[in-house]
Order: structure tokens, then C-alpha cells, then sequence
């Protein structure tokens, strides 16, 4: 695994300071820290510094965490919003979401985040429309690895 740079860079998720399609793959875990009525403005920010796709990882079972919400929606309005947003769902072909629960069963000894393996679709966005299937692949379980390490 390739080294991490240990940098923080703490930075506003509406107006990120990266050139367009900076990042391969993006990480996200604030999206709901921000107030509803910015949340489209930061997913369109996404949009633009990434070039592949973007797993949105809203996911916890930390109390303490809760307390900075300020917007919740379930997986289908989640889903609609990257739509809107230009992002498609990244996992569609059925082999795939089958490699990445399998994988996610394997890493987690079986006690997954998710409810279920089709809750995993939600958290994988691309928006490059013809992405090769096994960069997908690779890029999602590249990101699944570095969740639980």
C-alpha cells in the first residue's frame, strides 16, 4: 500500500480549494454536517474535484457523532441528490455489489456496517459514464480497504 500523506487541509466542502478532477476517488463523511440547503452545493463541489467517483460514507455507530448532524436522508433521497447532481450509481452490474459484500463481510468478520448487501449500491457514486468495470471495482474496494485499516 502506498504511503498517505499525513497532512490535514480543514476546508469548506462548498468551495474546495482543488483544481477540477484533483482527486481519483473521494472519501466523503461531512455531507451531513452541513445544513440541508447547502448539501446540493457541496455535492456539485464533489462533482468537480473528482474524477472517478465518490463513496459517501454517512455510517456510524457513534453516539457522540450524532450530535453534529444537521441533515439526514435515507439511501433512496441520498441517491437522488447525487443523481440530480450529475453522479451515477457506481455499482450496477450484480457481480460487482456480489465482490464488494462478500469483501465487506470478509474484512468486517461479518458484522457489516450495512443492513444489507443492496445498501452497499448507495454508498458508490461515479461520474464517469463508460468507467471500465474493473477500475470501478478496483477503486471501490481500493476505498472499502482504507475504512476498516
Amino acid at each position: 500500500m502506498r504511503s498517505r500523506p499525513s497532512s490535514t487541509l480543514l476546508a469548506d466542502i462548498r468551495a474546495l480549494p482543488f483544481a477540477d478532477n484533483y482527486f481519483d476517488f473521494v472519501y466523503d463523511t461531512c455531507l451531513y454536517q452541513i445544513p440541508d440547503s447547502d448539501i446540493d452545493q457541496a455535492m456539485q463541489e464533489l462533482h468537480r474535484v473528482v474524477k472517478y467517483g465518490i463513496c459517501l460514507q454517512a455510517v456510524t455507530n457513534q453516539k457522540q457523532l450524532f450530535d453534529s448532524v444537521q441533515s439526514s436522508h435515507s439511501a433512496q433521497e441520498c441517491s437522488e441528490r447525487f443523481l440530480r447532481n450529475g453522479f451515477q450509481l457506481a455499482i450496477n452490474e450484480p457481480q460487482v455489489l456480489n465482490k464488494v459484500w462478500k469483501w465487506e463481510k470478509k474484512i468486517t468478520a461479518g458484522e457489516t456496517w450495512y443492513p444489507t448487501r443492496e445498501s452497499m449500491r448507495y454508498c458508490f457514486y461515479t461520474k464517469q459514464e463508460n468507467i471500465r468495470l474493473p477500475l470501478m471495482t478496483e477503486l471501490i474496494l481500493r476505498t472499502a480497504s482504507h475504512l476498516l485499516s
